[in-house]
C-alpha cells in the first residue's frame, strides 16, 4: 500500500492525540514530523514518538517528504497555516472551527475550493459509532418524519489559555457548540435556515470580562420544517456531558449519557456511575476513524467526509447565534450569505 507522510502542527491536547494516532493506528499513514512553537514541547513529542521534530511551521510544511499536514494550532492561526500548506500542495486536516471569524473562514474556504488538495475539517463526532448508527436509522426512515433535534453540551469547566479568549477561539458558539451545529445538519439531513439564541455569563467573571458566555441556549429552524434545541454550559461538576436526541413521528433515538456506563459501583448506599472526565475519553475512537478517513481520501483521491463547505456552514450558524444573542432577535442564515 502507498503511504502518506504526515506532519502534525501543534502539540497541544488535540495535536498530541492526532500524533499518537497517526503514529500507529492509521493504515497508510507515516508520521514523519511533529511541530510546536515551544522547542521543549516539540522535542519531547518527537522523542516520545520516535519522529523528527521542529519549531518552524513553514519549514516543516515545505519539506519535500511531507504530503499531509494536520493543523492543530490555536484557531486564530488556522487560516495562515492552512493557506501555507495549500500553497505548498499539501493535503490538510484542520481542527474545528475553520477560523475564529466568518470572514476568515470564507477566505480559507475560497482558497481550499480552488485547490486540488484534500482539505478535511475536524468534526470528529461524525465518526463516532453511536452517532453513525443514529444517522443510518434516519436514512433508513426508521424514525419517520423528523420533528426535533435536541443537544446538551456541558463541559467540566471553561477552556484555558488561548481558547478562553473569544477573539482567538470564536467563543462558545464557534469553539464549543459548532460541534453540535455540524451534527445537527449532518444527522437531520437538512440545512439550518434560522437561529434564535440567548447567552450570558453567570458563572465565571473571567468569561464575562472577555466578552464570552458560559451559558447559551439556541433554537434552530431547519429547512425541512423541523426544529432544534442546543444548550451549552461551561460548568459540569460530574464531568463531560454530551447528549443528543432525535425525535421522529415513529421513533426517538438518544445518543450519550450523563454517566460513564463502563464502570458501576454498588453498595448499601446505592448504585452509582461516574461521569466521563473529558471528550478525549468519550471520542478517542472517533478521532481514530476521522484520521483514517482523511488518509483514505488522499489515497483514493476522493472528497473528504467533512468538507470545508461543512465547516463553513457550522461557522455561519455560530455567527448567526452571536448576532441573535446580542440583538435579541431571530436571525436568518440567508442574511449572512
Amino acid at each position: 500500500m502507498r503511504t502518506v507522510s504526515v506532519c502534525v502542527i501543534g502539540m497541544g491536547r488535540a495535536g498530541g492525540l492526532h500524533a499518537d494516532i497517526f503514529k500507529s493506528e492509521v493504515p497508510g499513514a507515516d508520521l514523519k514530523l511533529v511541530v510546536d512553537q515551544s522547542e521543549k514541547v516539540a522535542r519531547e513529542a518527537g522523542e516520545r514518538l520516535g519522529v523528527d521534530w521542529a519549531v518552524g511551521q513553514q519549514e516543516a510544511i515545505e519539506r519535500e517528504d511531507i504530503q499531509a499536514v494536520v493543523v492543530a494550532v490555536p484557531t486564530s492561526s488556522h487560516v495562515p497555516v492552512v493557506l501555507s500548506a495549500l500553497e505548498a500542495g499539501r493535503n490538510v486536516l484542520v481542527e474545528k472551527p475553520l477560523a475564529e471569524s466568518l470572514d476568515k473562514g470564507r477566505e480559507l474556504a475560497k482558497r481550499a475550493d480552488s485547490s486540488e488538495s484534500v482539505v478535511q475539517v475536524g468534526y470528529m463526532r461524525r465518526f463516532d459509532g453511536a452517532y453513525r448508527s443514529a444517522k443510518e436509522s434516519v436514512e433508513a426512515g426508521r424514525l419517520g418524519k423528523l420533528i426535533l433535534y435536541r443537544a446538551i453540551a456541558h463541559d467540566p469547566a471553561p477552556p484555558a489559555g488561548w481558547a478562553s479568549d473569544p477573539r482567538s477561539s470564536g467563543g462558545i458558539f464557534y469553539d464549543m457548540l459548532s460541534h453540535d451545529f455540524d451534527m445537527a445538519r449532518y444527522i437531520m439531513s437538512s440545512e439550518v435556515v434560522a437561529v434564535n439564541a440567548v447567552g450570558s455569563s453567570i458563572l465565571y467573571e473571567d468569561v464575562k470580562s472577555k466578552g464570552d458566555y458560559d451559558v447559551a441556549c439556541v433554537q434552530l429552524t431547519f429547512e425541512s420544517g423541523a426544529y432544534g434545541y442546543v444548550e451549552g454550559i461551561r460548568r459540569s461538576p460530574y464531568g463531560y456531558d454530551l447528549r443528543t436526541e432525535l425525535v421522529g413521528s415513529e421513533a426517538t433515538i438518544a445518543v450519550g449519557s450523563m454517566s460513564d456506563n463502563q464502570l458501576t459501583f454498588a453498595d448499601s448506599e446505592g448504585v452509582r456511575q461516574s461521569g466521563v472526565k473529558w471528550f478525549m475519553g468519550r471520542f478517542r475512537r472517533a478521532f481514530v476513524e476521522q484520521d483514517r478517513s482523511f488518509i483514505r481520501s488522499i489515497l483514493t483521491k476522493t472528497g473528504p467526509e467533512v468538507s470545508v463547505s461543512d465547516g463553513l456552514r457550522a461557522m455561519e450558524i455560530a455567527e448567526a447565534c452571536w448576532t441573535s444573542s446580542k440583538e435579541l432577535r431571530p436571525i436568518s442564515l440567508e442574511a449572512l450569505r
